[in-house]
């Protein structure tokens, strides 16, 4: 039976901080907030790394807009030969099975204090309970799996769990990693795929909180965030901007323009774009606050003639 492609769309890396200043005043601070830089006291930063094996084996960052198809295997089973990240060892899914995607996850403390950190995975479900279609590889070494469950993120089916690492990450070191590996499972049929659409959605988001004046980690995270439930999960990831992805150079154009968040699929070919930007008559790279990611590739925009007065007339 013909089997539909997707793409596996993982949204930009994510990252929740919470420090507690003097006074007890709650204040929220985002990775990309400068206000982060200039507290003192508790102050708790966090890079998310997101990863993958390459030809050799050797981790390089993980690549957006993957096709993904169901996995081909005999049964589940995993390689005798461990895979090292941040110095530990961690199992991975046999090398005969096909069509398994790396997606290995861990958390860099990045600030000048220990923290504890979680990583809260959701992974797009629409035909609904993922048991018997999406399968996942992770970390039980270090981290505290919560029981998984189902959300509406915008709408779209989820299932959701987090993983609370339960000791403090140091400033300047890196975590064991939590999620490492996915796939969707052989007994997937045309129907289940075309549910997704275009696109398989994982979304991932890390959070941590300095960890002075607590106990543990898990009572920490859910003083500064919440706790792992439906309401506060579709608030958190609501944050995230998820890709619109192209596949040719027409669509990269229109969508740029339009100042999506833009990334292009990943067997997509070099391209030459030429696109107006809203600065009078310059031409250029219009992005009005959107990203754009060429997943490595060479990009080359074609700027147009400056004129005599500093512009480009096309």
């Amino acid at each position: 039976m013909t089997k539909f492609k997707k793409v596996l769309l993982a949204s930009a890396a994510a990252v929740m901080t919470i420090a507690v200043a003097i006074g007890g005043t709650v204040a929220y601070l985002t990775s990309e907030d400068g206000a982060a830089n200039v507290m003192t006291l508790g102050n708790v930063e966090i890079e998310q790394v997101e990863q993958e094996r390459d030809a050799n084996g050797e981790l390089t960052t993980f690549t957006q807009a993957k096709p993904a198809f169901p996995a081909v295997y005999d049964s589940i089973t995993w390689d005798d030969e461990k895979l090292e990240v941040n110095g530990g060892e961690y199992k991975v899914f046999n090398s005969n099975m096909k069509n398994v995607i790396d997606k290995i996850v861990t958390v860099k403390n990045t600030g000048a204090s220990d923290a504890y950190v979680r990583t809260i995975v959701a992974i797009e479900a629409p035909n609904g309970d993922p048991k018997d279609l999406i399968h996942l590889s992770y970390n039980k070494e270090g981290t505290i799996a919560s029981s998984g469950f189902m959300a509406k993120i915008d709408g779209v089916d989820y299932y959701v769990v987090a993983y609370t690492y339960d000791e403090a990450i140091a400033s300047g070191e890196s975590s064991a990693p939590s999620l490492m590996q996915l796939f969707l499972g052989k007994e997937a049929t045309n129907e289940d795929c075309a549910l997704f659409g275009d696109t398989w959605e994982v979304l991932v988001i890390s959070q941590a909180i300095q960890t002075k004046g607590f106990d543990d980690a898990i009572t920490a995270l859910n003083t500064g965030f919440g706790e792992i439930t439906e309401a506060n999960v579709q608030e958190w990831f609501g944050v995230i901007p998820v890709p619109t992805v192209v596949d040719n150079a027409e669509a990269l154009k229109a969508s740029v323009e339009a100042g999506k968040y833009t990334i292009m699929n990943a067997n997509m070919d070099d391209v030459s774009v030429a696109t107006k930007a809203p600065y009078g008559n310059y031409y250029g790279i219009a992005l009005d606050g959107g990203v754009l990611d060429g997943n490595g590739k060479t990009l080359d925009f074609d700027m147009g003639t400056r004129n005599n007065n500093g512009k480009y007339d096309n």
